[in-house]
């Protein structure tokens, strides 16, 4: 195996109104695009916060105020093994813009009872807590 210890990634589901923003990505691991939320890996010496915060600006130029963690989880499938964090975030301000143009076609914003398909298979989980309202904690040691 490439990478011998698992891989942190975080994702944000960004709310505006009633509404969450999801991008048509390039998926690395089928080469089918999908639907996902902005996101990305967990840099050395960076809090979680901080990344999520990071990764919705470099990909969308979105302000947005993270809110609470939405799932903790992991998948190891494709040969790799991810640890999960996803987080909830208000909109604050901006429009989205496709600033990564190899990692994402578009940018939109979708009600939770009409989301576009197929969804990015590592976001199923979060998006059917996000649906019913559950959240894993409001710690802000994350």
């Amino acid at each position: 195996m490439e990478n011998s210890r698992p891989i942190v990634s975080v994702d944000v589901f960004v709310y505006k109104n009633d509404q969450i923003l999801l991008g048509k990505r390039k998926d690395s691991f089928t080469e089918i695009p999908t639907f996902a939320p902005p996101g990305g890996h967990l840099e050395n010496n960076e809090t979680l916060r901080n990344c999520a915060l990071r990764e919705v600006e470099e990909e969308t130029g979105l302000t947005v105020k993270l809110e609470d963690v939405v799932t903790i989880h992991e998948n190891n499938t494709h040969g790799k093994h991810y640890v999960i964090i996803c987080f909830k975030a208000k909109w604050i301000r901006g429009q989205p813009k496709v600033l990564e143009p190899e990692k994402c076609y578009f940018w939109e914003w979708y009600s939770l009872s009409n989301l576009p398909e197929p969804l990015f298979a590592n976001n199923l989980i979060a998006i059917k807590n996000v649906r019913k309202k559950i959240f894993a904690d409001k710690r802000k040691s994350l």
